[in-house]
């Protein structure tokens, strides 16, 4: 039996199976919540533009477009997570969230560790080989250092959009 189950978000189009099935589970077992994301520059809009633009460590000031950018990341980031937060415990799961800045995979195990958790529950894209070699996987990394149970439940390849799409062009035919 879990009691306490940190819910690792990213906010791609696969969250939101993800975040129903953390409380799906959190309402059978009487389990608490705490979700998380982790805000690393690697995701953050713009990243890739500002290391060409302005040298790998670009000033942060705030008529910088990079810096409003990262702002409107991580504040976007922050209504995601009071949002779901509220669903959490509109659906009767006590549920609090944290927004933490870093290494996804590192950040993840550290906050389940501190938090007392006995799951981690997180998606996983499924990359593999070279991919998984060159782009890393934050599940694979949280699978060999947490130090609790960890659940990761496969994303679709295709975004849930397609797929729903794809199913209904099938029975009309």
């Amino acid at each position: 039996m879990f009691h306490k189950v940190v819910v690792a978000l990213d906010y791609s189009e696969f969250a939101s199976p993800i975040f129903e099935e953390a409380v799906s589970l959190a309402k059978v077992m009487g389990a608490q919540l705490q979700l998380i994301h982790v805000l690393s520059l690697e995701d953050a809009p713009g990243y890739q533009l500002s290391l060409y633009s302005e040298g790998y460590y670009p000033p942060l000031t705030e008529d910088n477009l990079y810096h409003r950018e990262w702002t409107e990341f991580k504040n976007q980031s922050l209504h995601h997570l009071e949002a779901d937060v509220e669903s959490a415990n509109v659906a009767g799961v006590s549920a609090e969230f944290s927004q933490l800045y870093g290494s996804p995979g590192k950040s993840i195990c550290e906050s389940a560790r501190h938090w007392g958790a006995d799951l981690i529950l997180m998606g996983r894209r499924g990359r593999t080989g070279l991919s998984e070699l060159f782009l890393g996987s934050v599940s694979n990394y949280v699978l060999h250092h947490a130090h609790c149970a960890v659940l990761t439940l496969n994303t679709p390849s295709q975004p849930l959009k397609e797929v729903a799409r794809a199913e209904s062009l099938t029975t009309e035919v």
